[in-house]
């Protein structure tokens, strides 16, 4: 495997886990709502925020397309963050 193959797959792994983390945050602050610790989400969601922008970015410098598992982590993400912050703070 060449280091551009390295690269590109390295690339794609992190962008779709920047992506995931983002969803699941969006989707325990849609559940959330106005709750308490809804505030905290949305502060760590922009952290995310700033990860996946700078993925996208490198994936767009590098030429690299985002895996084509893309819009499976997209809707998992936030079913992921939607059920768990349904289930309250026991479901670690």
């Amino acid at each position: 495997m060449t280091t551009s193959d390295q690269i590109s797959r390295f690339l794609r792994v992190d962008h779709a886990g920047e992506l995931g983390a983002k969803r699941i945050y969006e989707g325990q602050i849609a559940v959330l709502g106005d709750h308490p610790v809804a505030a905290e989400i949305q502060h760590m969601k922009e952290q995310e925020q700033v990860h996946l922008d700078t993925f996208e970015n490198l994936l767009n410098e590098y030429e690299v397309r985002p895996s084509v598992m893309t819009p499976f982590w997209n809707s998992a993400g936030y079913v992921l963050g939607a059920v768990t912050a349904a289930m309250g703070p026991k479901a670690e």
